[in-house]
């Protein structure tokens, strides 16, 4: 098909046929996109004749609605209705929006120089413009070659754009046949990366495959395609997709499986049906077809079966397997490698705690140790005499965490080598760990420091991959927050009582002068902490500020990080102070602090924009998804170091090496001025700037506000009321799963 052959393409919702509305114009600036739904609000530049007195000539219109995306300098022709909001005065809120391509140099000006096509900024825009004129969109389709004949564009940038210009007529292809069902062209780029040529007859013949390959769209996006195609709301292919998608949402939530009822109410709800459209044997049907086809496991009690993923069902079958036999084996101390040695000789035992000992004794005479305890306790003393102690007895180890962080944290405490588990395990891009019960890890004891973080595949893939007769300790505080990621491993392993467990209790006298570390274990506890001025003269590093509305905690927080913390302890805003919140919603949560403080810190402007976001030099990011091309991973932090407007990427340094973003990578990045207290997991930071209010009332809770504390090293303020942080000491524990590996551990 002809790139420009069919010369508009439309986006429409439910349209009112009564008292519609046309409106046409030029898009001048996008305001608001979201990916999701398609909605977007933007200002238009009006075609005069379409206005019929609604607006004076001359000023743009505000449109808002599920228009798609649309670029500046596109043209379009609106069907809607016109309103008045209290406080920006008078939208168009349109229902069906048609698109075309623009038909004035400045419109094909700012189309080409909206940053859609790479290579081509708002200067090569303006050349290629007035170079080409009104036949410019003709000679980028029918003679490419003759870009070079434009000043300032040799050979190299001509191809360049060239190879932009025909992966932008693919995704336009695409676009027009997805927007007819309502998706927009955020996920253009991501759809052809995963379909290739094949986008359009994967979509056809099965639209809930979208939201399980594309990143970012949701089942409810992908039932809108369905639902346009014609599949019927009864359909098992609908109540199967709407399982797959619910016990995925539960895995990212923490839950290995979900109980058949649960499925079954959150069903309902999610495909929109009450009780008689969507009986139980309507789900059953859906559950046995799943599982004949390998998809889902059906276990447990038949009243209540346990509903899991293939590979979580196999994964957690198989790490309760591999436990049980690591277990299962006896230690053989050794003699001749160590010269007669005593397997304490020159451990350094006397300078430990008797529980400190105690841990070193039991790593050395068992095959799977855990040791945890709460900050101050000399989690990392005891991990120092564990090392000593093996290398004294010639038993090679390695060290590794589940985070880029967490391990050059661990080398810096140890004086030794740390690194991720990805990498100790050796993964490669294709998905897959070079090393597993085939090709196992040649070390005799694997140390693992942060444990709480290993979630149920992480965990299974690293025992597969021990050598017989190996130890495994873990390390780490059963208190935090379980793992990003399905299952709650550490905390399981202790209860199973199949591992020896060496609790550390004892918190060290250095650590009792510090306010950060008493709070810490008076929180765990559910009691108040106690602040400076309160018979705690001495101590600086813990400080409650108050403010009681949600407004003025975000002000009070801008204003710390950007002024006050810099100038009372000299801390850098970028590398030393760090917001952790609860929530991601709300004027004190992840997304509107990050908007503040990027505005505050480093408003740039003239970045790479994607979405509603624009990442500038110097901007703090995240990573949201892991990338395992890239070796980067979901809670990793970097500084972006380039954006380049006119190609759409984006350079970030991540612990000094960089990693590159083109523009369709740039759904993985988000800024973290701001980060969520999840995601703050196994890292630390010289300050923790904390937010707690009753705007976050359904996450305040106790190992909530205990993990954001015990993340900062010499400084903690929270901001906020006390109200806000009562409620959250008085609710215990938010964390339970649904996992059965404490069970499978037990029962041996």
């Amino acid at each position: 098909m002809e790139l420009f052959s069919q010369s508009a393409s439309k986006t429409q919702t439910a349209l009112p046929e009564k008292g519609a509305r046309i409106l046409k114009g030029v898009v001048r600036r996008v305001v608001f996109f979201n990916p999701e739904n398609g909605f977007g609000i933007i200002r238009l530049d009006p075609e005069a004749s379409s206005l019929n007195g609604e607006l004076p000539a001359g000023q743009e219109a505000v449109v808002k609605g599920n228009i798609g995306q649309v670029s500046p300098g596109e043209i379009l022709l609106l069907k809607g209705e016109w309103g008045f909001h209290n406080r920006f005065g008078k939208q168009f809120r349109a229902f069906e929006a048609t698109r075309s391509l623009p038909d004035t140099a400045e419109g094909l000006q700012a189309y080409l120089g909206s940053g859609m096509i790479d290579g081509i900024g708002r200067e090569y825009a303006r050349k290629i413009v007035e170079f080409f004129g009104d036949n410019t969109l003709q000679v980028l389709e029918q003679s490419p070659d003759k870009l070079t004949d434009v000043p300032g564009i040799g050979k190299v940038r001509s191809e360049k754009i060239i190879q932009a210009w025909g992966k932008h007529q693919a995704i336009r292809e695409v676009m027009i046949f997805l927007q007819s069902y309502g998706i927009s062209t955020a996920y253009a780029h991501r759809i052809i990366r995963s379909y290739g040529n094949q986008a359009i007859f994967q979509v056809t013949s099965n639209p809930y495959r979208l939201c399980e390959d594309i990143s970012g769209i949701g089942f409810k996006s992908a039932d809108r395609v369905a639902m346009k195609m014609g599949i019927p709301a009864d359909s098992i292919e609908r109540f199967e997709a709407a399982v797959i998608y619910l016990l995925t949402q539960g895995s990212e939530n923490g839950h290995c499986f979900l109980p058949s009822s649960e499925i079954i109410s959150q069903g309902r709800r999610l495909l929109d049906l009450d009780e008689s459209q969507s009986p139980p044997e309507k789900f059953e049907k859906a559950f046995f077809g799943l599982q004949t086809r390998g998809r889902i496991v059906e276990a447990g009690p038949p009243e209540d079966s346990w509903i899991y993923l293939d590979y979580l069902y196999s994964a957690e079958g198989e790490l309760a397997e591999n436990l049980i036999a690591l277990t299962s084996s006896r230690i053989a101390l050794q003699s001749g490698d160590n010269s007669g040695k005593s397997p304490f000789s020159g451990s350094g035992i006397g300078q430990l705690t008797s529980e400190q000992s105690l841990a070193v004794a039991a790593v050395l005479n068992g095959r799977l140790v855990v040791v945890t305890g709460g900050p101050g306790t000399g989690k990392t003393t005891t991990v120092r005499g564990i090392i000593r102690a093996l290398e004294d007895n010639g038993i090679t180890y390695a060290l590794a965490s589940p985070t880029g962080r967490a391990a050059k944290r661990l080398g810096e405490a140890t004086g030794r080598k740390g690194r991720t588990i990805h990498r100790l395990l050796e993964f490669s891009p294709q998905g897959k760990f070079a090393r597993d019960g085939s090709n196992p890890l040649s070390y005799d004891a694997i140390i693992i420091d942060e444990a709480s973080m290993l979630d149920l595949p992480l965990a299974n893939s690293l025992v597969k991959a021990l050598k017989g007769g190996a130890r495994l300790v873990l390390v780490g505080d059963v208190n935090q927050l379980p793992s990003v990621g399905p299952g709650d491993v550490l905390r399981d392993i202790i209860g199973s009582g199949i591992a020896r467990v060496i609790m550390l209790n004892t918190i060290f006298r250095q650590a009792e002068e510090s306010l950060i570390i008493v709070n810490a274990h008076r929180i765990n506890n559910g009691l108040f902490p106690v602040f400076r001025g309160e018979g705690e003269p001495g101590r600086r590093d813990f400080y409650f500020i108050k403010a009681e509305d949600s407004e003025s905690i975000a002000d009070v927080i801008t204003g710390l990080v950007r002024d006050r913390l810099p100038s009372w302890g000299k801390f850098d805003p970028f590398d030393d102070i760090q917001v952790i919140t609860p929530m991601h919603k709300g004027t004190a949560g992840v997304k509107n602090l990050n908007e503040s403080l990027k505005n505050s810190l480093n408003r740039g402007g003239d970045g790479v924009q994607k979405g509603n976001l624009v990442f500038d030099p110097g901007d703090k990011v995240m990573q949201i998804r892991n990338n395992y091309n890239k070796e980067v991973f979901n809670g990793d932090t970097g500084r972006v170091v380039r954006a380049d407007r006119d190609t759409g990427r984006v350079v970030v340094d991540f612990d000094s090496r960089h990693v590159a973003y083109d523009r369709g990578d740039l759904m993985d990045l988000e800024h973290a001025y701001a980060i969520s207290i999840h995601k703050s997991q196994g890292s630390e930071y010289p300050v923790v700037v904390i937010p707690v209010h009753t705007q976050h009332f359904i996450m305040l809770w106790r190992n909530l506000i205990y993990t954001a504390v015990t993340r900062a090293k010499k400084l903690v303020v929270l901001v906020g009321t006390a109200k806000a942080l009562r409620i959250a000491l008085q609710k215990d524990d938010n964390s339970r799963r649904h996992t059965n590996l404490k069970m499978r551990l037990a029962e041996v």
